[in-house]
């Protein structure tokens, strides 16, 4: 878990590392290039290319067993990969929701580009109470796909969702 300079969240939690582009939107990736350096740096949840995606549920559930007894934190999941990517099953998925749930007195942001996996996700309706979910949009065309996903979404779950224009490639 890192401190975070994110004005919207106080901390990170890596549990998935790498991604694949999705989107014009994945060109200049910042992930992409923090992974690169944390991978010089010996790191080795980063030891693979960017393009693998790994998942690691023992390094949630470590750095989640830190905040017990903190003061209530909103923590970003996933910075550096996308929770819902193609790669990372359902399973494991459902394996994290339950695992944050156990620490309701935090926030979990989970933000993904990959919002037409959420029509089939089987635990949409019953996300944990403490999870905000988000959708990236990047352009006019990211928003036009994204529009029937975001009704799915508020018409299936209770949660705090939002949307992130990042980065704003159209106006």
């Amino acid at each position: 878990m890192s401190k975070s300079k994110i004005e919207w969240t106080d901390y990170t939690i890596n549990f998935v590392s790498g991604c694949t582009k999705v989107s014009q939107g994945c060109k200049n990736c910042y992930a992409e290039k923090m992974h690169k350096r944390l991978q010089a740096m010996g790191k080795f949840r980063y030891q693979d290319d960017f393009s693998q995606v790994n998942v690691w549920l023992e390094y949630l559930r470590t750095q989640l067993v830190k905040t017990i007894g903190k003061k209530p934190m909103k923590i970003f999941i996933n910075s550096m990969g996308d929770t819902f990517h193609n790669d990372v099953k359902e399973y494991e998925i459902i394996k994290a929701l339950d695992k944050m749930k156990q620490y309701e007195q935090h926030t979990f942001q989970i933000l993904t580009k990959r919002y037409a996996r959420l029509d089939n996700f089987t635990m949409i309706n019953n996300l944990p109470n403490n999870v905000w979910l988000g959708i990236s949009i990047c352009n006019n065309d990211d928003l036009l796909r994204a529009n029937h996903h975001i009704d799915h979404i508020r018409d299936q779950s209770d949660n705090i969702l939002f949307v992130s224009f990042e980065p704003l490639l159209e106006g």
